[in-house]
């Protein structure tokens, strides 16, 4: 594929990704005046706030990894490209590595542990950079001190894929049997047209990178988000994909996308369509979550609200649950502009039998348009959930959370995207 259709396909992805924020950039934008109906109890501070200094636009999540929290930034660092930080309990900070061209760029997804060893990807960067901003992405591994950088895999566009971590709800690479999987955006071969359908991959961790799956686009779905392996499969979804018509389409003749479970020898399934119509939702931008041998995940469109409305799109967004052989239904819908916000982005985690997770807006004033900073809650199963903070946005609070939790020591760590002293964005902790 040549330059031209590589910045298609990126310009396509920012500006997705853009219009996700589009409502918190600006500091003066209305959002909640209150931290939420429940935000009362649960003990939030904010640890860190970015700024020009270093990296910033934080997108990924948290890893915890010996007494301290791993990230990256998509943005910042001594080439504007991104970095990889370390952070300890207390909010002290420490960058590790400034990404760069053909080590790769614009990292949207955090990292993952395997044997005292850091392994994450970059969306862009790598084999035939001609500046700054090329190349189709990168797999990196490096030590948590920050040496031993190394490139395991330059993706080439091709068979292999190309853009991974499109969306931050993608979430890290996963372990499973010793390797790293993934997924990629683009890329894959036998897609119709020009469209590039995506990849899911696995990796050694000496470098050596299989195909395990090239998606074809159309009913078999298209653009990967994120994979989580249970009882040795992996489980994801497809941002796009379904049945080319009636209720399967949403926008722009674009259908809702799918749930599908794959085998690591690459036997796919497809358990789920999304629809247009009912409650559902449509559109999941993360991966999926377990939680007592059940699969729980987010749709980022959709649901029984009306009132969320977006340029091409309408809908809140919905939790839905999910049994391996396919039985679907919608654990919760929600309901923006009356209290607990809208738009998830990123994958779920559980524990103490609860769903835990971010919105990307809400709560909303407005009843014609998205809003707000965005929100912490949890979920159970059964359809209660619990707004746990409200986020405020510029300057005292950070906004527009785009990745997943992360659960230690009691306390749930996460980052947002922007907001705080300066609009660089926040890694914060919250104790529910």
């Amino acid at each position: 594929m040549g330059p031209s259709r590589w910045l298609v396909l990126a310009l396509a992805a920012a500006l997705a990704a853009c219009s996700e924020r589009q409502m918190q950039v600006n500091p003066t934008a209305g959002g909640a005046t209150g931290a939420g109906p429940h935000a009362a109890a649960p003990a939030y501070e904010q640890l860190y706030s970015f700024s020009d200094e270093g990296g910033w636009d934080p997108q990924s999540s948290l890893t915890y990894y010996d007494d301290h929290f791993y990230g990256t930034t998509y943005l910042g660092g001594t080439h504007n490209a991104g970095t990889l930080f370390v952070m300890d309990s207390h909010g002290h900070l420490k960058i590790l590595h400034d990404f760069a061209s053909k080590d790769g760029d614009y990292p949207t997804m955090g990292v993952t542990e395997l044997n005292g060893t850091l392994y994450g990807t970059t969306f862009h960067g790598g084999n035939g950079c001609h500046g700054t901003d090329c190349g189709w992405g990168t797999v990196y591994s490096i030590s948590p001190s920050g040496e031993n950088y190394r490139v395991l895999h330059a993706f080439t566009g091709g068979a292999d894929g190309a853009l991974p971590g499109a969306y931050p709800g993608a979430g890290n690479l996963i372990v499973l049997h010793g390797k790293l999987y993934g997924t990629t955006y683009a890329g894959g071969v036998g897609c119709p047209a020009t469209a590039e359908c995506g990849t899911v991959f696995a990796v050694a961790p000496l470098g050596k990178l299989t195909t395990v799956y090239q998606f074809k686009g159309k009913d078999d779905g298209w653009r990967p988000e994120g994979i989580v392996a249970f009882r040795g499969v992996l489980f994801g979804t497809t941002l796009f994909g379904g049945p080319a018509k009636g209720k399967h389409l949403c926008a722009y003749d674009v259908s809702c996308g799918t749930i599908f479970s794959l085998t690591t020898s690459g036997l796919k399934r497809t358990l789920h369509f999304f629809s247009s119509t009912g409650s559902e939702g449509y559109w999941p931008k993360a991966g999926l979550t377990v939680l007592d041998g059940r699969l729980y995940g987010t749709a980022s469109r959709g649901g029984i609200d009306a009132t969320c409305f977006y340029a091409i799109s309408k809908g809140c967004g919905t939790v839905f649950e999910i049994t391996t052989s396919g039985a679907f239904r919608v654990a919760y819908s929600f309901r923006g502009i009356n209290g607990d916000g809208a738009t998830p982005l990123a994958a779920l985690i559980a524990f103490d039998g609860r769903l835990y997770g971010t919105l990307s807006h809400g709560p909303s004033k407005s009843r014609h348009s998205v809003g707000g900073y965005g929100t912490v809650f949890s979920v159970t199963p059964s359809g209660q959930e619990t707004t746990l903070h409200a986020f405020q946005g510029f300057p005292n609070d950070g906004a527009t959370p785009q990745a997943a939790l992360t659960y230690a020591n009691g306390a749930l760590y996460g980052t947002t995207t922007v907001g705080g002293a300066v609009q660089r964005g926040t890694l914060f902790s919250l104790r529910p």
